[in-house]
């Protein structure tokens, strides 16, 4: 049995192509999704509370791990709140895991804030880890408390640091996802704030495409030569190029406004990515302009 952590974009999209390939699957998050059609186990409750819902861990072989309660923006206001949420849960997670005989771990990290600001042109997963936002910080140590639980008990674990994931379903409740922001606010015909000068370039990861890597994974049942893995498209775009491109295709024009760079916002970075795609053959089919036409064509403007 496979359990979900999270039903937003990743878990949502992921559950989804769970449900097409009839594959049993679980899922734990504070709201139930109402999207997908056959009935399937489902646990309400708050990921602050996952100790009181350890027996939903029961006869579970493998958990994806897709759930983080902040984003670098609110990351930053409470810094300890961030980290009682994002490492001391995850910690206990990840205890439960040992206790109930879960076998595999697959954790979304971040291929943007555990980087911090470049050192090269391109960045692989052997680049130092320097994070500008608490957010990065909470993301790597519990990359480093894989490791450990990996190393003395046995879990399997592997990290994904996607690039910026986006795509169908993405909400806008949270200072993250600029392609759904941008997207939202021309639909409601209303000023966009742009921090910096929207010159800074960043890969954009197609959500679909990223579900692909992780059923690399759990095909293989995590026998994988590392832990550790980037995702990126392959190709960087500025904020500028993405309005530009929904302003193409919807034949509306968006009303921008600049603000000063936010300092725990990095503006501009390069993954590589090639390290998955040597091992599994992954590649990475739907680009930014094609991914801005799927996610205006699962909406009315």
């Amino acid at each position: 049995m496979i359990l979900i952590l999270g039903s937003g974009l990743i878990g949502g999209t992921l559950a989804k192509q769970f449900e097409t390939r009839k594959i049993p699957f679980k899922i734990f998050s504070r709201t139930k999704p109402s999207f997908l059609l056959r009935p399937f186990d489902f646990r309400e409750g708050l990921w602050q509370d996952i100790e009181k819902h350890a027996d939903f861990f029961y006869n579970v072989e493998t958990v994806i791990h897709t759930i983080s309660t902040t984003v670098p923006a609110s990351s930053m206001q409470n810094k300890i709140q961030d980290a009682i949420e994002n490492i001391e849960t995850n910690i206990k997670l990840l205890d439960i895991c040992v206790n109930y005989g879960v076998k595999n771990l697959l954790f979304i990290s971040s291929g943007g804030a555990i980087y911090g600001i470049p050192q090269q042109a391109v960045v692989d997963e052997t680049h130092p880890t320097y994070p500008i936002s608490s957010y990065g910080i909470t993301k790597l140590t519990t990359e480093k408390y894989l490791y450990l639980y990996q190393l003395h008990y046995g879990l399997k674990t592997v990290c994904l640091r996607p690039s910026t994931v986006y795509g169908i379903g993405q909400t806008t409740h949270k200072p993250q996802g600029v392609v759904a922001h941008i997207i939202k606010a021309i639909r409601e015909q209303r000023s966009f704030t742009v921090w910096g000068d929207g010159f800074g370039k960043k890969d954009y990861l197609y959500v679909d495409d990223l579900i692909e890597a992780i059923f690399c994974i759990v095909d293989k049942n995590f026998e994988t030569q590392h832990s550790i893995y980037n995702l990126a498209f392959g190709k960087s775009y500025s904020i500028r190029e993405i309005i530009h491109l929904v302003e193409f295709y919807t034949g509306k024009k968006l009303f921008v406004n600049y603000e000063a760079a936010k300092p725990f916002d990095i503006p501009s970075i390069a993954l590589q990515s090639e390290r998955f795609k040597k091992e599994f053959g992954w590649q990475p089919h739907v680009d930014l302009s094609e991914g801005i036409q799927k996610i205006l064509n699962s909406t009315t403007l």
